[in-house]
């Protein structure tokens, strides 16, 4: 049963590494991460251009939501289907 564990928390960890780094490419490529900036302001009123930023915060907050749902969802699949082919290995009389 140990070798079942370690498979199901392999496939966990697997996918949660791709979740992350897909949610937070993600969030850069939609523009949910990307935050404008002026450069110059005169008298609090007119602004002279403007820089694009990656929001660092967004960025990790999507990687960790996209690790976690990632993860938790085949860690759950891969739980079932260790489950399923003990359930038939038990009624074959294994």
């Amino acid at each position: 049963m140990k070798d079942d564990h370690q498979e199901i928390a392999k496939s966990a960890l697997t996918s949660a590494s791709k979740g992350a780094a897909i949610a937070a490419a993600s969030s850069i490529l939609t523009g949910a991460a990307i935050t404008s900036t002026p450069v110059t302001t005169f008298f609090g009123l007119v602004t002279l251009g403007t820089t694009t930023a990656v929001a660092a915060p967004v960025v990790i907050t999507a990687g960790v939501l996209g690790a976690v749902t990632f993860g938790t969802i085949a860690g759950y699949n891969k739980y079932k289907k260790v489950k399923r082919i003990n359930e038939q290995f038990k009624k074959a009389g294994g």
